[in-house]
């Protein structure tokens, strides 16, 4: 071969290096599995209809360790065998300071948590705080939280909740409203008394107490479910003054007294 034949075969193979080069770099993106385009948003479409891919399979020491990796790489996703009890076998994630394992709904053995919630899976337990308001009626599905799925807190029967200002939160309390019920022919209303239900064979008389100025406003709801349609009778224990006859409170009615100190009397706003 003389010196002019093997310039020219350099040349030659000189351009196919560099055509190749230019081919190379506008194709970054790569369909492996088929004489396709890739996805214009993929750097690589995998496409195959009977079989997967198969990640990296490495044995990870526990979830703070890197190993058996250089560094800690966000992003970076290996599958776990055959696993310890640190680092159970699973598909794992790496979040740039820690190995993360993908928990299936399956393996959700306990949810529990008061200002957070704390799902244990596998041995593993993870906190997923709420922020106040975070969680509304409006991201609950109808029906979805019933009475049996509530945490008890220790509740006794009939109790209620109360909100809390300061906690900024519903504790449990006991009812604030006094509720007497009268089987009785007559009940002498006290101090402390909020409802007064007569449930009588005939009429009840009610006497009305004498207060003090610490109940000024004081408010007291008497409703009248008597059998047979008798009324109750309402007597004032200061002054006497009848308030009501015989019929004066129909069965199934009721009324509101308010304590006047300054009159030192009752008066009956409805009924």
């Amino acid at each position: 071969m003389n010196r002019k034949q093997f310039f020219r075969q350099t040349l030659v193979l000189f351009c196919l290096f560099q055509f190749s080069l230019f081919i190379f770099q506008s194709k970054a993106q790569v369909t492996i599995g088929a004489d396709r385009e890739p996805n214009a948003s993929a750097i690589l479409e995998l496409v195959s209809s009977n079989q997967g891919l198969l990640l990296p399979n490495v044995s990870l020491t526990s979830t703070s360790s890197y190993a058996p990796l250089k560094s800690h790489v966000a992003g970076m996703i290996v599958y776990n065998t055959p696993g310890n009890a640190e680092a159970p076998a699973g598909l794992y994630y790496n979040n740039g300071s820690a190995w993360v394992r993908l928990v299936l709904p399956s393996e959700v053995t306990a949810v529990s948590g008061d200002d957070g919630v704390s799902a244990t899976a596998s041995g593993a337990t993870t906190t997923v705080s709420l922020t106040d308001l975070g969680v509304t009626t409006g991201k609950l599905a109808n029906a979805s939280v019933t009475a049996d799925k509530l945490h008890q807190m220790g509740a006794t029967n009939g109790q209620t909740l109360t909100w809390d200002a300061t906690a900024q939160k519903w504790v449990p309390g006991s009812p604030t409203k006094k509720i007497v019920s009268v089987k009785a022919g007559s009940y002498t209303v006290q101090a402390d008394d909020d409802v007064v239900i007569t449930e009588h064979s005939a009429s009840v008389n009610i006497t009305m107490p004498t207060l003090t100025a610490a109940h000024d406003g004081k408010t007291v709801y008497i409703m009248n479910n008597n059998s047979g349609g008798s009324g109750n009778n309402f007597v004032d224990a200061a002054t006497g003054w009848i308030l009501g006859q015989g019929t004066s409170m129909i069965i199934g009615r009721g009324a509101v007294f308010i304590w006047d100190n300054t009159g030192s009397r009752w008066i009956s706003v409805s009924k």
